[in-house]
């Protein structure tokens, strides 16, 4: 699409949750959401992994999310907690969602940047998911409008460790 005629994605019933979405599966480098508008998605899972959320960016996918907005889904608006995908988003805007605007892997933080906005979701949060008591790579959790949530996918821990190497936590991160 374009910033004047976006490419407007939604289900025949107008609501939060009234279709599932999109599920990006591809390796191609050329895959890229801009000026694209997702209305109304995460109205049921994917996968038997209960996938709920307007956009699902699948194991060793790439893709480049610019200039989206992402609205009233039935469950997160973006969930990245697939391996091996190389994603980005920026100018996006992910609003009234019924969960998280964006649940992700701690690998795919840099994939945000400080330019993507979050407004009226019942979770507030960027929600990053780990699978153990520690995040062991390094990365960089750039500022955003939000704060952040670590939420393990099988159990939840009293403390976190960060393993000590390049990880930079942006100032005002919260």
């Amino acid at each position: 699409g374009t910033a004047s005629a976006p490419i407007v994605l939604r289900g025949e019933n107008v609501g939060v949750g009234s279709w599932k979405g999109l599920l990006v599966d591809s390796e191609a480098a050329g895959n890229t959401l801009e000026f694209v508008d997702i209305i109304g998605a995460g109205g049921g899972a994917f996968n038997s992994n209960n996938d709920v959320s307007a956009l699902v960016i699948w194991a060793d996918t790439k893709l480049t999310i610019r200039s989206c907005q992402i609205l009233e889904s039935g469950g997160h608006g973006v969930s990245a907690i697939y391996t091996n995908s190389n994603c980005s988003m920026e100018e996006s805007l992910v609003a009234k969602c019924a969960d998280a605007p964006i649940i992700l892997l701690p690998s795919y933080l840099s994939a945000l940047n400080g330019s993507n906005s979050y407004a009226d979701n019942s979770l507030n949060e960027i929600v990053i998911a780990i699978e153990t008591d520690a995040i062991l790579q390094s990365m960089n959790w750039v500022r955003a409008s939000i704060p952040y949530r670590v939420r393990s996918t099988f159990d939840f821990f009293d403390v976190v460790s960060i393993a000590e190497g390049e990880t930079v936590i942006e100032a005002g991160t919260e």
